[in-house]
């Protein structure tokens, strides 16, 4: 499964995300992620991850996020690619760290071509992070 690369577009602006907040370790990964993804998928629209990458590329599914995120882990970090098979481009990258380290949920996402993000798509963008902050405290967020 070929995902799409900002190498094979032109040079455009993008848009870049990172975010970093806590999150409960001691919970079940997959339900301490579900508002994470529940926004995502709410939100994301027209630039919703298709792709999902551990150590294997799948098809974007909840089933296929949990294989990945198994298969991904080492002793205390976790570390996904989400992508787009066709435009708008995604590069996003989705890293849990873990005890004993302090737990951290860090997100970036970069999209392009920014000229996708109309007025109607950024308000669900907004929301989106707006969830994201509201149930992983926030420790850090940059948007341009």
């Amino acid at each position: 499964m070929k995902v799409l690369g900002f190498q094979d577009l032109k040079v455009e602006d993008r848009l870049q995300l990172s975010f970093e907040g806590t999150f409960n370790p001691q919970a079940v990964l997959e339900q301490e992620l579900e508002p994470f993804l529940q926004a995502l998928e709410a939100c994301a629209g027209g630039w919703m991850p298709e792709v999902i990458e551990g150590k294997r590329r799948r098809k974007y599914s909840r089933a296929a996020l949990s294989k990945a995120l198994a298969e991904a882990r080492d002793e205390n970090r976790i570390s996904i690619g989400l992508y787009r098979t066709q435009g708008p481009a995604l590069d996003m990258t989705l890293r849990l760290r873990l005890p004993p380290l302090l737990p951290r949920l860090h997100l970036s996402a970069s999209i392009q071509p920014l000229s996708f993000f109309t007025e109607e798509r950024c308000h669900p963008f907004v929301e989106m992070v707006r969830a994201w902050g509201s149930h992983y405290p926030l420790t850090y967020a940059k948007a341009n």
